[in-house]
């Protein structure tokens, strides 16, 4: 395993010396500059594990090295520890709203030193060790998800087609009807899976990329009450719960175009039906509040554990896939939180197991 690469940022070269010394004493490999800028451009050649950094320097302080590297998205997390001969706490608040990890205030002792360069270490470890659990989890959950949803409606358009093909003129008109509304249903389910992959992907990319999210929030403001009334009604019908509907949503435009609002709220408020049992309201309620449309959805379904609500925004997603027959990729809720984000909204869901959901929406006006 490779000893990990530390930068020590300091002007005064005996002590950088003292420092670099102690540290390569102790296994460490070591970077060293004796000025902000050369330190700077060290992190970025090299991205090293840790970064040690004298807060007042000549020309480039430490609280301008650290906002520079937060700034850039190849140094933005490598842990960051002032040397300081400053006490005051103003100056370490200061720092730690730029995003450093510790101060180190001088003079200190060599146990400080090193004990607050493991902890930083083992921290960053941790961390990258979370990550890659975290995208572990996903490529799982992607490979479990996706190849057998693409597959459930190719494979009834497949076989429709080819009975259809093979034996269309013994057949009854009925018969061919109903086999042409399978591929139908089969052919819409399948453009909906990739229409919302698409547009997953679009809204993570766009919030990756201060830029593109700029094309998103500058769009068209659409009617929110308009489109809340139709999504819920469609919702409604296709559940045969016309009656559980509960409707009372004032007027008022926001910052969304109405094709997302609508992607949006079906995925909302489809849930709300799906996972309520027919004959409990579903309650839909929006209102103008200050500077923002709130949308409430509510249902008496059966509500999510605390470790299912913890999971609301993470894609492919499913819970409790076998009991109540889902179908889709498991991005809806994941989508809806992001396309909330994307516009400056917000999007909560309190629940409780057997308690039924509620989903807060805000969005800007």
């Amino acid at each position: 395993m490779n000893a990990p690469t530390i930068l020590v940022i300091e002007d005064d070269p005996r002590l950088l010396d003292n420092v670099v010394d102690l540290l390569d004493l102790h296994g460490y490999k070591t970077l060293s500059a004796l000025h902000g800028q050369q330190g700077l451009e060290l992190a970025r050649t090299h991205q090293p594990d840790l970064i040690l950094c004298d807060v007042m320097m000549p020309e480039m302080n430490g609280y301008a090295v650290l906002e520079a590297l937060r700034g850039d998205a190849a140094t933005a997390t490598v842990p960051f520890v002032f040397l300081t001969a400053l006490s005051e706490r103003s100056g370490q608040r200061y720092g730690m709203e730029l995003g450093a990890d510790d101060y180190l205030t001088k003079p200190f002792v060599e146990t400080e030193l090193l004990q607050s360069v493991e902890a930083r270490l083992k921290r960053k470890q941790a961390l990258a060790l979370q990550q890659e659990r975290a995208v572990d989890r996903f490529r799982n959950r992607l490979a479990q998800v996706v190849p057998h949803e693409l597959r459930t409606p190719l494979t009834a358009i497949r076989g429709c087609t080819d009975l259809l093909l093979l034996d269309w003129h013994e057949m009854e008109p009925e018969v061919i009807h109903e086999m042409l509304s399978s591929i139908g249903e089969a052919s819409l389910r399948l453009e909906r899976l990739v229409d919302n992959y698409s547009l997953y992907v679009q809204v993570q990319l766009a919030l990756a990329d201060p830029e593109a999210s700029t094309w998103f929030q500058a769009t068209h403001r659409g009617p929110v009450d308009q489109v809340a009334g139709q999504v819920a009604r469609a919702c409604a019908r296709c559940h045969d719960r016309l009656a559980d509907l509960h409707l009372d949503v004032a007027p008022g435009p926001v910052q969304m175009p109405e094709s997302h609002q609508r992607k949006l709220l079906e995925e909302v408020i489809g849930n709300a039906f799906k996972f309520s049992p027919a004959g409990t309201p579903v309650t839909i309620t929006g209102q103008a509040v200050e500077a923002s449309y709130e949308l409430l959805i509510a249902d008496q379904g059966s509500g999510m554990t605390a470790q299912q609500l913890a999971q609301t925004g993470h894609a492919f997603t499913q819970f409790e896939r076998a009991q109540w027959e889902q179908r889709g990729l498991g991005l809806g809720l994941a989508l809806a939180h992001s396309l909330a984000e994307i516009y400056a909204g917000r999007l909560n869901v309190q629940s409780q197991s057997g308690a039924g959901t509620t989903v807060r929406l805000v969005l800007p006006v």
